[in-house]
């Protein structure tokens, strides 16, 4: 029993400190000239963590800086470097670290009040900065997808290293960039045929309100997130955020929300073939719509019952397949519908 919450202090040690080598050997160092037990370890390291990543401890010799004098000195040349880069860094650190979108990164340089408002930015002048801290080994970047990484550890000391004020602030700039590069692209890449940009984008705006609590922007990315997982045919994923959006649009008490909800859901269903739930969700969304007086949102329910519960499921089929295609433009749900279609 003793071996087995050691095993799991040690890997939610290494979860925190994201595995990197030099801080897990300063963490070893502390608890080893400390006598300290792992889990009292986990425990300090979440209520203290900036002092102890200064810490490095009198044993070690090949590396005797601590891992935060490290990378704030990565930070200071960066600054020195190149502002825009800088200021790029300080926007990651309120990010999702394992996917940021690139998009995201032209919006926040843009900011008002920040070190760049001056400068004339476009998408070169972007890579040059993020070119500056990859040569700091601050970032990583995936061409493929369009996104960039930073280590959890490097989030959380340059975080440490601004005052609450400034992490206010930029957590603030962060919100806007994020809300900004939504609205200008979301509906861009569905219709286009590239809706896992889109994917990615609402995945970050997700991380962004679960952080900040923001119940209600968080119920209406998942709600958007769900429709463009249709779009690309996962459909248990879409499933699976209509059930968290449903979830939190309950506990809000946000009733034009959970009918908006149950009007996707009916989508997802009618989209599987489930033509009799289908159905089910559709009562359910206008019963709530009626409940807030929604009356045009109740017309749109009715516009989809009659495509899901006529007597001639083959016309209907096809009839439901326009409808989405009309609404979302995109080749890999016409795939799917032309599916629905046959069966019926």
């Amino acid at each position: 029993m003793v071996k087995s919450q050691q095993c799991e202090s040690a890997v939610a040690i290494v979860r925190e400190l994201g595995g990197l080598p030099l801080a897990l050997d300063q963490a070893g160092a502390y608890i080893e000239e400390s006598s300290y037990h792992l889990e009292g370890y986990l425990k300090l390291y979440r209520r203290q963590r900036a002092a102890l990543l200064k810490r490095r401890g009198g044993f070690a010799t090949d590396h005797p800086a601590p891992v935060a004098t490290t990378w704030s000195l990565s930070f200071e040349r960066v600054e020195q470097a190149d502002p825009v880069a800088a200021d790029l860094l300080r926007l990651c650190a309120f990010l999702d670290p394992d996917a940021i979108p690139e998009e995201i990164l032209l919006e926040g340089a843009r900011e008002p009040g920040s070190q760049t408002e001056s400068v004339s930015l476009d998408q070169l002048r972007v890579n040059e900065a993020i070119e500056v801290l990859l040569r700091f080994s601050l970032i990583r970047r995936n061409a493929e997808t369009g996104t960039l990484t930073i280590h959890r550890l490097v989030q959380a000391i340059f975080q440490d290293t601004m005052d609450k004020e400034m992490q206010c602030l930029w957590a603030e700039r962060t919100v806007r960039a994020v809300n900004r590069a939504i609205s200008r692209t979301i509906t861009a890449y569905s219709t286009s045929g590239h809706p896992h940009r889109a994917v990615q984008l609402l995945k970050t705006s997700i991380y962004i309100h679960q952080e900040r609590g923001d119940k209600a922007s968080l119920a209406t990315a998942l709600r958007n997130l769900a429709v463009q997982q249709q779009v690309l045919g996962r459909l248990a994923e879409s499933e699976q955020s209509l059930q968290e959006n449903l979830k939190i649009c309950r506990e809000i008490h946000d009733t034009f929300d959970e009918a908006r909800a149950h009007q996707s859901f009916a989508l997802l269903r009618a989209y599987q073939g489930m033509f009799e739930e289908s159905l089910q969700h559709l009562d359910m969304a206008s019963s709530l719509f009626k409940e807030v007086g929604a009356t045009a949102s109740e017309g749109g329910v009715w516009a989809y019952r009659a495509l899901c519960a006529g007597p001639n499921g083959y016309l209907d089929g096809y009839l439901f397949a326009w409808l989405i295609r009309k609404t979302s433009g995109s080749p890999e749900i016409f795939k799917r519908q032309n599916c629905i279609c046959r069966r019926h």
